[in-house]
């Protein structure tokens, strides 16, 4: 039995509107306490069918198994991305209190000198990496981390770049963090609130901060493992020597339960801006840049200059995630500090998707123009197309690209109910969205969603998960705290346009 679900219409040929056969059924059961726990056979059937959906992750290799909510994923995949993005997948699930990963990354024919040599070439060309003291050695495929930064935020971003390197298997990340200066408890308690205030991943307001000599403790509620890690990595500020969450408690009915608070009322353009620049701040990708931040009628609009696409593109990710933001112009204009010529780029590109554990089997052809590049062939699927921008993106000398990476997309049919059905479902399961409060319209296999949701984030969610259900198309007619994103385009449409290719 399904309970809480977003209410759903169906239109049929006489454009007559009925309920669900799910939600008939749903009427017709007896409503009960014991209805509301969350069993762990549907977390493992949840989990699974998240799993499916992910382009990036093998599913049939996976097998997951939940006991009380923890739940363990186990098998095997060729890259140590997949292995990441599946325990990342398991932990949005709702119930889901932990995930224990077991998955197997698997040998390739790769030497460790091989490895271990792309490995400190994508450090030293990163952009955001290239400054820091960092040695990689590899043994048996595994990467041994070692060297000096600064903040959390480094150390980890240096993980992330040798993760994407094809042939490592596993990490162990023994970088040392070093603070420039000592810092008060008071300050840092300080700025791990503002973290959490800003973060739209994370209800601030039922999570209390303690700072003692620098170690961070968080007590109090989240609503799903996501959000759990959310919060551990918002307490990571200057000066944090530890974090402890012994005493912060998974309870997945506070989405169902309103628990959950609508964190940007109230909130200024002032203080919506200066959230954005504390998330700069904290982002390595982002903080070496002097980016201007200008709210009006929470729509931010960022200036400045980078020397990197991806600098661009983590500002602006990291402004659409701070609360109160609902629109995002973009104005960052990349000035490399040298563009190089157009073969020397190529080349540089070339090499970086050879190095990348998903798109390095394509025949990718690439083409460089004075900082532009465009990237021509066939993939699998709409992430690989994706992914391999990414990649691109964090490539020195590129400004710009043209992505003409092509795949085959069928639309699999499915009938309105079986979509209605699997949209509710992935509403319900989804821990950032409360699918009470969202109605679903199917019409030969088009998705409309009406209702109210509180973040740009749950907005975003909901859409991508009627996609994911099955859908042919999405019409998103949301409210973001009583402000339809329809109007709010329309309002912004003629003055995005003016803007549209500034940048470059």
């Amino acid at each position: 039995m399904r309970l809480g679900y977003a209410v759903s219409k169906i239109k049929s040929g006489n454009r007559i509107k009925t309920l669900t056969l799910s939600l008939i059924i749903l009427l017709l059961l007896p409503v009960s306490g014991p209805a509301r726990e969350m069993d762990d056979l549907r977390i493992s059937y949840a989990v699974e069918n998240q799993l499916l959906s992910e382009q990036a992750v093998p599913a049939h290799l996976i097998n997951v198994q939940t006991n009380e909510g923890i739940v363990t994923i186990s098998g095997s995949v060729d890259n140590l991305l997949a292995k990441a993005r599946a325990e990342k997948v398991a932990e949005t699930v709702k119930g889901v209190r932990s995930v224990i990963n077991k998955i197997v990354v698997k040998d390739i024919d790769r030497s460790d000198d091989a490895i271990e040599q792309d490995a400190n070439r994508a450090l030293f060309e990163d952009p955001a990496t290239e400054a820091y003291e960092i040695e990689v050695e590899i043994r048996g495929g595994k990467a041994i981390l070692s060297g000096r930064v600064e903040s959390l935020q480094e150390k980890l971003l240096a993980e992330v770049v040798v993760r994407g390197i094809r042939g490592v298997t596993d990490i162990e990340n023994n970088i040392e963090i070093f603070y420039k200066a000592v810092r008060a408890d008071e300050e840092i308690e300080a700025d791990v609130r503002r973290r959490l205030e800003s973060d739209v991943w994370v209800d601030d307001k039922l999570i209390q901060v303690e700072v003692n000599d620098g170690n961070v403790v968080l007590t109090g509620l989240v609503g799903s493992a996501a959000e759990y890690r959310a919060a551990r990595r918002d307490a990571w500020v200057n000066g944090t020597e530890s974090v402890n969450t012994d005493m912060l408690e998974i309870k997945w009915e506070i989405t169902d339960d309103m628990q959950r608070h609508e964190k940007d009322i109230g909130l200024t353009d002032d203080e919506i801006g200066e959230a954005i620049e504390t998330a700069f701040a904290y982002d390595p990708r982002v903080s070496l840049f002097d980016i201007t931040v200008s709210v009006n009628g929470n729509v931010a609009t960022l200036a400045g200059t980078v020397n990197n696409l991806k600098s661009r593109m983590a500002a602006e990710d990291d402004a659409r995630n701070t609360v109160g933001v609902r629109r995002v112009r973009n104005h960052i204009r990349v000035r490399p500090e040298v563009i190089p010529g157009n073969q020397e780029l190529e080349t540089r590109v070339v090499d970086a998707l050879a190095r990348d554990p998903y798109v390095d089997i394509f025949d990718i052809d690439v083409a460089a123009l004075n900082g532009k590049v465009a990237l021509q062939g066939e993939v699998h699927t709409s992430f690989e197309k994706q992914h391999a921008e990414d990649v691109v993106q964090k490539v020195q000398g590129v400004v710009e690209i043209e992505n003409m990476l092509e795949y085959q997309h069928v639309w699999t049919r499915k009938s309105d109910i079986e979509i209605s059905q699997d949209v509710e479902d992935r509403l319900y399961w989804h821990p950032f969205i409360n699918s009470k409060q969202i109605e679903i319209e199917v019409d030969s296999g088009v998705v409309t969603l009406e209702g109210k949701v509180d973040s740009w984030l749950e907005y975003s969610a909901a859409e991508e998960e009627a996609y994911e259900a099955g859908a042919k198309d999405v019409r998103n007619k949301l409210l973001i705290s009583n402000l339809s994103m329809y109007e709010l385009k329309e309002k912004l449409n003629e003055t995005n346009r003016d803007f549209e290719s500034d940048w470059r």
